[in-house]
C-alpha cells in the first residue's frame, strides 16, 4: 500500500475534507526529482479531495493511502502504454509508406505522433471515469496528529 502524509485544509459541508500533501515521501528516491513538474509547478503543494470516513478536522496531519496494485495500473497506463502505441504507429506508418511507395521515415515519424496523440486523449477520458472508481482514488486511512499537535491515541486504520 502506498502512503503519503498530509494535512487537511478544509472541510467541506459534503463530508469531505481537502488535504495537502508535499511531494516527498515518493519522490525521494528519483533522480529527477529536481526537475519534476507533473502536476505543476515543482514547488507547489498536491491537494486533493477525499471522503472524510475518519473524522479528520482542519489543521489535523492524516495518512492517505493507496492500493499498490491501483498504483502500478495507472502507472503502465500513463508511462508504458503511449511508448507501446508510439511504436505501433511507427510500424503501421513504415508500412504503409512502403504500400503506397512514399517515404519510410516521414510516415513513421507522423503514424508515430498521431497514435501518441491518440494514446494520450484515451488516457484522459478514459481517467475521468477512472477518477469516480473508489479503486482508484487515495483514501484517508488515519489520522497522525490532531489540530493540536498531539499524537492521536486511537490511530486505528479505517475499515472502509
Amino acid at each position: 500500500m502506498a502512503t503519503e502524509e498530509g494535512y487537511v485544509f478544509k472541510i467541506t459541508t459534503k463530508n469531505t475534507a481537502w488535504v495537502r500533501t508535499q511531494r516527498k515521501k515518493t519522490c525521494d528516491h528519483c533522480e529527477t526529482r529536481e526537475e519534476c513538474q507533473t502536476a505543476g509547478s515543482k514547488l507547489d503543494d498536491m491537494e486533493v479531495e477525499l471522503p472524510n470516513v475518519i473524522g479528520a478536522n482542519v489543521g489535523d496531519r492524516v495518512i492517505l493511502s493507496m492500493p499498490t496494485g491501483s498504483l502500478l495500473y495507472l502507472s503502465f497506463l500513463m508511462y508504458v502504454v503511449p511508448i507501446i502505441m508510439m511504436i505501433v504507429g511507427g510500424v503501421i506508418g513504415q508500412e504503409l509508406a512502403r504500400y503506397y511507395q512514399m517515404d519510410e521515415t516521414g510516415f513513421s515519424v507522423m503514424f508515430s505522433l498521431l497514435f501518441f496523440a491518440l494514446c494520450m486523449l484515451t488516457i484522459r477520458f478514459y481517467s475521468n471515469s477512472m477518477a469516480n472508481n473508489n479503486k482508484y482514488t487515495p483514501k484517508l486511512t488515519r489520522i497522525v496528529h490532531n489540530r493540536n499537535n498531539q499524537d492521536n491515541q486511537e490511530d486505528t486504520p479505517c475499515l472502509r
